[in-house]
Parts: structure tokens; sequence; C-alpha cells
């Protein structure tokens, strides 16, 4: 199932598919957490999800995110195929972490914009 998710949003990065992606995306990340087997980390992690799902939109809005985010996604697989979940963990974290900085620079330019146009 993962492998045919990968490959699906391999082919939404190359066609620039940023809605696409986001839908697999979020696929890709509920079916990772799923196979934990741990039932409250996956509804807490989905309420999170559902409830901070504006920052899906910075597919659309950061070129070469979508590729930035895929290869990511890759590098968590090769972990996970090869069974290094430390490794997974870690490149997971840094998956998150190199989102929100992205969203953080997206919300930051936007305040310099706005505080650009008042004064």
């Amino acid at each position: 199932m993962l492998d045919d998710l990968m490959a699906r949003m391999r082919a939404a990065v190359t066609t620039l598919d940023g809605p696409g992606f986001s839908e697999l995306n979020q696929e890709f990340h509920r079916t990772i957490i799923a196979a934990c087997g741990n039932g409250m980390l996956r509804d807490l992690t989905m309420d999170i999800w559902q409830r901070h799902s504006g920052f899906q939109r910075v597919f659309r809005m950061v070129p070469g995110r979508l590729a930035a985010s895929q290869a990511e996604h890759e590098g968590i697989m090769t972990a996970l195929r090869a069974r290094d979940s430390e490794r997974a963990a870690k490149l997971a974290l840094w998956h998150k972490l190199s989102v929100g900085s992205t969203v953080s620079t997206l919300l930051d330019e936007k305040s310099e914009k706005d505080t650009g146009a008042t004064a």
C-alpha cells in the first residue's frame, strides 16, 4: 500500500498537482500511523491534522515544496524498509520541522507585506 502511495505521490510531484499531493500526503501519514497499532496516537494525530489542514496549502504556495516533501518521504520509506525505526523517527521529525519552517517563513513574509502595505 505504501509503495503505491509513493508512486502516486511521485506522479503528483511530476505534474505539480498540489491538491492531489496533499490528499496522498495525508493518506501516507495516516497509513504509517495506523501501522503503529496505537489508536490514541492515530486519533490524536488525525485530530491535529484536521485542525491544521490549512498548512497543506504550503504545497501550492512554495515552489519546490512538493519535491522537498517527497524527498523527505522517500528517506522515511527507506528507513522503514530497512526496519530502522530510530532513523525513521528522526527523519519524520525532520520532515515535520521542515514543513513547520516553511509555514513560518510564509507567515513572516505575509506579515512583512502586510506591514509594508500599511506603512
